[in-house]
């Protein structure tokens, strides 16, 4: 709900899914206008090619690298073939980076980052390359990334 009235202004016509009722309840709240549908990463309720635009933000990190890679056959699924991916969430660049990140953390902040299943982004690039897309990264801070693939 926090991003869909951003895209509504821009005039993209917008449904949102998310697999808690609740959530769907806080999102309509937000945006009354927004359309929603209970649904998930790994069985989106929508026919092939549906969507020009896929985002999903602070959501990938709740799936393990198997459910990542189910979840993209399933956008790309849904996605129009020149259709675009846009995940904004946290993740680290590639293994040196983690590991490099990872030294600066207090333990507690460790126990945090290994409590999910943050993306490697040169991971998330290589898994794309099935479907000949490339993967394009924009840093926000430390651990924030959105990429975009397309």
């Amino acid at each position: 709900g926090n991003l869909s009235n951003r895209f509504d202004d821009l005039g993209y016509r917008i449904i949102g899914v998310d697999q808690s009722r609740a959530m769907l309840e806080v999102a309509k709240a937000k945006n009354p206008k927004l359309k929603v549908r209970l649904g998930e990463f790994l069985k989106l309720p929508f026919e092939n090619n549906s969507f020009h635009g896929i985002v999903s933000t602070y959501a990938f990190h709740h799936l393990n690298d198997q459910e990542k890679q189910l979840a993209l056959e399933e956008m790309f699924r849904v996605l129009v073939p020149d259709g675009v991916i846009v995940i904004g969430d946290l993740m680290f660049e590639d293994e040196m980076a983690k590991r490099s990140i990872y030294q600066d953390l207090t333990e507690t902040e460790r126990l945090v980052v290994e409590d999910e299943y943050y993306t490697l982004i040169d991971v998330l690039a290589n898994w794309v390359k099935k479907y000949d897309k490339q993967v394009n990264k924009k840093q926000i801070d430390r651990f924030c990334w959105i990429t975009t693939i397309k």
